[in-house]
């Protein structure tokens, strides 16, 4: 993790536990095939991927219109969303917020927490983006997806500088999916399978204000690719659910029975 990569000794107490335990695991859990593969090569253990995805969505939400006049947001303006509990350092918030001086008619929603959100904020003021960023704390899960349905597209931006980030595949994508609003993403392992099977909008492959604004320029919630990636998104989040993902650990813990 990248808290932990400026702390070698830290990171040595950490490791130094992580061997002492490890090969005594009898059952592991891990949230992606990636780690997976590392931890058993390096410590010859079997590791089960148990990914961190929602129930099949019984969300209903009114007509985006509707809506964006319930929440009093803009109805002619396209809304670009950031989310989550962990709005930290090299997670893509910085491009984010530098890319809107190079968009028009779109409004880019931070909503949520995390280290970096200080510096966001003094950014948008010393680039006078205080008219296209808006801030808004956690919000109860629910109402939260409601911003998201309204967004015309979510970012998940976390940077490929770490290997906790490199092999990451954050909570926010399936949230995104489950609301039925596609992705702009960086290209990391994980998040290119994904989209690989279900196209869900945008990946750009390097994580710089100039691409992400050239991502959030080519969304175009009339164009042909967007109504594709909203049947993708539809198909992705009847596959990738915990009425699937449940049965790994059924498995596992049948042993015990």
């Amino acid at each position: 993790v990248p808290e932990l990569q400026e702390s070698p000794t830290k990171k040595k107490i950490w490791l130094s536990v992580e061997k002492f335990i490890f090969p005594k695991l009898k059952k592991v859990f891990t949230v992606n095939e990636s780690i997976a593969q590392i931890y058993e090569t390096k410590y010859k253990v079997k590791v089960n991927v148990l990914r961190n995805v929602p129930r099949k969505s019984q969300l209903q939400f009114a007509a985006k219109s509707e809506l964006r006049r319930q929440l009093n947001l803009s109805l002619d303006k396209k809304i670009i969303i950031m989310q989550g509990s962990g709005i930290n350092i090299s997670r893509g918030g910085e491009e984010a917020v530098e890319a809107m001086q190079y968009v028009e008619n779109t409004l880019l929603y931070v909503i949520g927490a995390g280290d970096a959100i200080p510096l966001l904020k003094q950014m948008v003021i010393d680039l006078k983006l205080q008219e296209k960023v808006i801030f808004m704390s956690k919000l109860p899960y629910r109402d939260l997806l409601n911003y998201t349905a309204c967004a015309d597209a979510g970012l998940t931006l976390d940077k490929d500088n770490n290997l906790n980030y490199k092999y990451s595949l954050p909570n926010k994508l399936f949230d995104y999916f489950a609301c039925g609003t596609p992705v702009i993403a960086s290209k990391l392992v994980e998040i290119e399978k994904i989209y690989q099977q279900f196209p869900f909008g945008v990946l750009v492959p390097e994580v710089t204000a100039k691409s992400v604004a050239a991502a959030i320029q080519f969304i175009d919630v009339h164009g042909a690719d967007y109504k594709n990636w909203l049947i993708n998104i539809k198909n992705a989040s009847e596959v990738l659910c915990w009425e699937n993902e449940e049965k790994v650990i059924l498995e596992v813990y049948g042993d015990f029975v």
